[in-house]
């Protein structure tokens, strides 16, 4: 059994013993070998960063993570004789963190990141190593006494192995098995992160959701998924379009050219919606319904910028009456002046003010719908279809489908306060 002092790092061979050994390995077939630092890695930093989530995002996020996963294999700087990856000397760890960052334009409020990085890369290859060269040779006495790879230090592996037969220890990995054969859907997503795989829908001008990045992960042709990822978001663009025109159009020939738009859509969509589950589907009929439902997104943008907007709001912040032009000048931040109706406030577009003082501009959108209570509720909310954003990290007073910050929401309908509202 491995020792206390081993699970804690006072192993008495030590984290930088050799692997040298006087009897050769059991002779195992050859492959590729193992994987290789980048070619630039020592000689030119990769360029990465961090994106809003903390998650390593950049030009070479790829051979960032391949570094990484030869770096949380060489035992002699993470040796796997400790229980935990926590519990390796903390100088190592730092040592670690630092080659990244000599190697990497990450910052420093990286290291968490990194480190979090390694633990779960150093983790798996203990896994692997458990997984090929231990458990199916668990009774070969002799097999075990003997180093089974280069990839893997002499002292260390006979810990591990100690270790591993613990009694103990044997039956919290049979119950940890047991557990991760319960789950549902195993981590099959491949080697692009999803950080990678949300850049990428950035560049191609997407907005994806979280359900968008899943699906791209495991779809069998990438072609298809980034098909299915534009249908979502066409699909969901079509509603927001909708639901702004549904109470725009005032004029019986504007309702009729809607209601006709609307059938469409709701036909093209239905399709799109049978085609997306289906796998095997052919890409060219892809390609021809969202051709389809692209022309009919432009015919209903290009109406709805035909739309005069009506009674617009004044510079103040207020809505003109009938028996006057002008209103006299309101305090945005302490008066609240009477909300408009529902007639005069639909169509406007607008500006979007940030909550806090002093106070900038966040966000352009249109005026979809006025919300809130009687009419003298100082906090009447404007429901607004967010067309372009100025500060994009201006934090939404709550969460809207999944959207924390105003730039999450662009292209979408979210409600802001009236006070905050003034027409562009």
């Amino acid at each position: 059994m491995i020792s206390q002092s081993q699970i804690h790092g006072t192993s008495s061979r030590g984290p930088c013993a050799t692997s040298s050994i006087a009897n050769p390995p059991t002779t195992i077939k050859k492959g590729r070998g193992p994987a290789q630092f980048p070619k630039i890695w020592g000689t030119k930093k990769l360029e990465v960063t961090l994106n809003r989530e903390k998650k390593v995002i950049g030009p070479d996020a790829i051979p960032y993570k391949s570094a990484l996963g030869c770096l949380a294999r060489i035992g002699v700087k993470l040796p796997l004789n400790y229980a935990e990856f926590n519990h390796i000397p903390q100088y190592l760890r730092d040592m670690a963190w630092e080659e990244v960052e000599f190697n990497t334009t990450l910052p420093p409020e990286a290291k968490k990141v990194v480190l979090s990085d390694l633990n779960g890369i150093w983790r798996k290859w203990k896994h692997t190593i458990k997984e090929d060269y231990f458990l199916p040779h668990l009774d070969d006495e002799e097999y075990l006494s003997q180093l089974p790879s280069d990839c893997i230090e002499l002292d260390q592996w006979l810990d591990l192995v100690e270790y591993w037969k613990d009694e103990d220890v044997q039956k919290i990995a049979a119950k940890n098995a047991k557990n991760v054969g319960m789950k549902e859907c195993l981590h099959r997503t491949g080697r692009i992160p999803f950080t990678v795989l949300e850049q990428e829908f950035l560049m191609a001008g997407l907005d994806p959701t979280d359900l968008d990045i899943w699906m791209e992960s495991r779809a069998r042709g990438k072609a298809l998924g980034m098909m299915k990822t534009q249908l979502n978001y066409m699909i969901r663009k079509r509603v927001a379009l909708a639901a702004f025109a549904s109470t725009t159009f005032q004029q019986p020939e504007d309702k009729e050219e809607m209601q006709k738009l609307k059938n469409e859509m709701i036909e093209e969509r239905e399709k799109m919606e049978q085609m997306k589950d289906e796998f095997s589907c052919e890409k060219e009929l892809l390609l021809i319904e969202k051709e389809k439902m692209s022309n009919l997104t432009k015919k209903l943008e290009k109406l709805l910028s035909q739309f005069p907007a009506s009674s617009p709001m004044s510079h103040s912040g207020q809505v003109p009456d009938a028996s006057s032009s002008h209103r006299p000048p309101t305090n945005r931040l302490n008066d609240s002046p009477d909300p408009p109706s529902h007639e005069e406030q639909i169509g406007t577009r607008v500006h979007l003010f940030c909550h806090r003082i002093p106070k900038s501009i966040v966000a352009q959108g249109v005026v979809v719908d006025l919300i809130g209570g009687e009419k003298k509720d100082r906090h009447v909310f404007v429901k607004v279809y967010v067309e372009k954003t100025l500060i994009p990290n201006e934090k939404l007073l709550r969460p809207y489908e999944g959207a924390r910050t105003i730039g999450e929401a662009i292209h979408k309908c979210i409600n802001w306060e009236f006070v905050d509202v003034m027409e562009i």
